[in-house]
């Protein structure tokens, strides 16, 4: 069994723009965690547990999905924080974590709802998701 987290990548362009609000971050905070363990991502589901002899049945779940969802846009709203991420227990994170707002459009909910519909909901959840 192992533990997945279901987020999405950005695209170069705006992963490095992150990097750079991560790396200015950094300066001030020496927090590097989202420097070393994460690249620039949106989550867009729970984070799910998986039985290993599973794996191969949810990435074909994963492609059929990406083949119905078209690459979308996001756009950025503001930032914000969390005090309490519930992730933090893992090793080089801690319970602080500054994010990104986005704004939802209809592409991302529609994502979001699909992920729910066909893949979360028939795996125990490791992670439950603090944004809708």
């Amino acid at each position: 069994m192992t533990n997945y987290s279901q987020v999405i990548y950005l695209d170069k362009t705006l992963t490095k723009k992150v990097k750079n609000i991560q790396k200015k971050i950094f300066d001030l905070t020496w927090s590097k965690a989202c420097l070393e363990i994460w690249e620039p991502h949106l989550t867009i589901g729970d984070g799910i547990i998986i039985d290993d002899k599973n794996i191969d049945l949810y990435c074909e779940k994963v492609k059929k999905l990406l083949e119905i969802h078209n690459i979308f846009e996001i756009e950025v709203k503001n930032y914000n924080f969390m005090d309490n991420w519930s992730g933090w227990n893992l090793p080089g994170h801690s319970k602080y974590v500054i994010y990104l707002n986005i704004i939802l459009n209809k592409e991302i909910k529609n994502l979001a709802k699909s992920i729910k519909d066909d893949i979360t909901k028939v795996h125990p959840i490791w992670y439950k998701q603090t944004l809708p």
